[in-house]
């Protein structure tokens, strides 16, 4: 997990690695020339190729194959991150992709719902599975006598269980207590859609209202036309808008993201002006910066600066201590560990433990991961 230059969040958590172009936002995705240069630079140095077979030169540029691969070691990165902070999930690929598995998705949520003193930025452009996802979650959970939260963690302990350093993390008592106590829809979790254009509006955000989100939230960016998001904003927290960068952007007019910001006004969202191309009604002021080829990030519309939050449920302020609880206090929580890497019930005579059947969608088995090999950080506008 790094920390990012994206000015709506602090750090990125990339679990998941590869994705595939499906709308026109997708068309100049700056992760797949990221993906790209990590491999370039990881085979210079001898390391392995981080996105070996998830990306290719075609037609002179970078494409995603469609391929994707869970990075099980990376599952537990936020358990190791002490300090709170606003972590964007997969800023290089997409949580809800079609070929992930919902127990796989669960593992994530899992871990989110036991590091809860961490915001977590969700952001798809497969909203027609977030309602489905939801659903599943709450039925299985149901089913197997346990909350949804208890259930996500359950996934992340048996995903989890196969690396060893993160079934041990996964194994902490105040890590399984966390994650026992956590309410749903988890309060430290946003979920949004991707939304560059009117068509694609209409096709995600629906999907997204209908998800039981604690933050709901659009990414209309890059924006390619003007949004009307007038409709569901009774629903939506916080709005993302901003211009496309890198080579072959796409213009956005100055018009489209004031549409947006009065549309937000209006309705008591918050409005986040991500970038925009300086001129006419688009300056800099303080807090802004001026980047390649005259994009602004964090701009002044007409004289004012739009970089607003939702105003989310209250975190902790601070992760909780790593040391176990007292030996009287071990059994107060719901769940416990059993050494196995699956969450079972802490009564011994009355054990339950977290089973899944064919319909909870087996995850393939990911290759063997590299070592880390050498950082490599890419200038990143949104997905």
């Amino acid at each position: 997990m790094h920390s990012s230059g994206i000015s709506w969040t602090d750090a990125t958590w990339n679990l998941v690695r590869g994705c595939r172009q499906v709308s026109p936002g997708c068309r100049n995705c700056y992760a797949m020339a990221c993906a790209h240069s990590v491999n370039k630079a990881h085979s210079k140095l001898g390391f392995p190729e981080p996105y070996e077979g998830l990306v290719q030169i075609r037609g002179g540029k970078p494409k995603w194959t469609g391929d994707v691969r869970f990075v099980t070691r990376l599952l537990v990165a936020p358990l190791r991150k002490r300090e709170p902070l606003k972590i964007f999930v997969n800023s290089m690929s997409d949580l809800l992709y079609e070929e992930l598995s919902n127990k796989q998705i669960a593992a994530a949520f899992g871990v989110m719902a036991a590091a809860s003193w961490h915001a977590y930025q969700v952001l798809t452009k497969r909203a027609e599975r977030l309602p489905r996802w939801f659903a599943w979650v709450v039925r299985t959970a149901a089913e197997r006598g346990l909350t949804p939260a208890q259930f996500c963690f359950a996934c992340a302990q048996e995903i989890g269980g196969a690396d060893a350093s993160c079934a041990k993390v996964l194994r902490r008592h105040e890590v399984i207590a966390a994650a026992a106590d956590a309410a749903w829809p988890l309060p430290n979790v946003w979920v949004g859609v991707s939304a560059e254009d009117q068509e694609n509006a209409n096709l995600r955000v629906p999907f997204l209202v209908k998800a039981p989100a604690a933050v709901r939230f659009v990414s209309a960016e890059p924006l390619l036309g003007p949004v009307d998001l007038t409709p569901w904003l009774n629903d939506i927290a916080w709005v993302i808008g901003g211009c496309e960068s890198g080579d072959g952007r796409r213009p956005a007019d100055v018009d489209w993201l004031r549409l947006l910001r009065k549309q937000c006004l209006a309705n008591g969202s918050a409005y986040f002006l991500k970038q925009a191309v300086g001129g006419v009604g688009i300056t800099c002021g303080p807090g802004s910066k001026v980047k390649k080829k005259g994009i602004v990030e964090s701009p002044y519309l007409d004289g004012t600066q739009s970089v607003a939050f939702p105003i989310a449920a209250p975190r902790c302020i601070a992760a909780p201590p790593r040391s176990p609880p007292p030996r009287s206090a071990m059994n107060i929580h719901p769940l416990q560990a059993n050494g196995s890497g699956v969450v079972q019930e802490a009564n011994p005579d009355e054990t339950t433990q977290a089973r899944f059947s064919p319909e909870d969608e087996p995850a393939q088995a990911s290759p063997q991961e590299p070592p880390p090999g050498p950082r490599r950080r890419c200038a990143s506008s949104s997905r």
